[in-house]
């Protein structure tokens, strides 16, 4: 059983990695800590998973993009239609780190019937 977890790993877009990795690393890595550690969080217990304020700079999304990146079968998610258009790392970033806050919000009620809470954070700067 796990009691607490706070998890944060990033791609941070001025990497230059591809969009594919970024996608992979911070919206699916995200997306299959949070289903797995659902699965096993013990009552009582929280979660923190460390977004970014990037993804609410990210523009409003139509509610199917936002169904689907918080409902989606972890398995599928690389597979939406509209993730597989994007040709930006700046982009990927923000689409993943908006696809936590959506999947968190998804979660909780999974883990509330666990008895556990899980929140999302999303640090930023101002320059």
């Amino acid at each position: 059983m796990v009691w607490r977890s706070i998890y944060e790993v990033t791609l941070w877009p001025v990497t230059r990695l591809m969009v594919a990795e970024i996608l992979r690393v911070d919206l699916y890595g995200t997306s299959v800590l949070l289903e797995e550690f659902g699965k096993v969080i013990a009552e009582g217990g929280s979660g923190v998973i460390i977004s970014s304020q990037s993804g609410h700079r990210l523009p409003a999304l139509p509610q199917e993009q936002n169904d689907a990146l918080a409902t989606t079968p972890v398995d599928e998610l690389l597979e939406l239609p509209f993730l597989k258009e994007i040709n930006d790392t700046l982009k990927a970033y923000q689409y993943s780190k908006r696809c936590n806050v959506l999947r968190v919000m998804f979660e909780a009620t999974r883990w509330g019937r666990r008895g556990a809470t899980i929140n999302s954070i999303s640090p930023g700067y101002n320059t």
